[in-house]
């Protein structure tokens, strides 16, 4: 129903906006954003953004807690920018920005962009 829609769509909402600001904080203390592989890492997210349990990776109607490069129904998509990037302090490419994206029970994507 309606409601329960509602509850998944917030739900969605309140996972990527914790996901951003986790992201926007490693930024200020490392200058860079992490790669898809690094955000992936339960072992690298317990060191570099604790806190951010794997819950919040998990779109409420998915059954994995890793995010996508590319977005799609029941997983949450994280683009890093360069595609390259290899993100982290010894980073050879250092990830520039990126972007968040769920998909909404109406279809609709609820995007979060890098700040910096």
């Amino acid at each position: 129903g309606g409601i329960s829609a509602r509850s998944r769509d917030s739900e969605r909402q309140t996972d990527i906006n914790a996901m951003q600001a986790h992201l926007e904080a490693h930024y200020a203390l490392n200058g860079n954003y992490p790669s898809l592989a690094q955000i992936n890492d339960a072992a690298w997210r317990k060191e570099n953004m604790q806190g951010l349990g794997a819950e919040a990776l998990r779109d409420p109607e998915g059954i994995s807690d890793k995010l996508a490069s590319v977005v799609a129904n029941g997983v949450y998509g994280y683009q890093a920018v360069p595609a390259n990037c290899s993100g982290g302090e010894n980073a050879a490419i250092g990830c520039d920005s990126f972007a968040l994206t769920a998909i909404l029970s109406d279809g609709t994507k609820y995007t979060k962009d890098s700040e910096y």
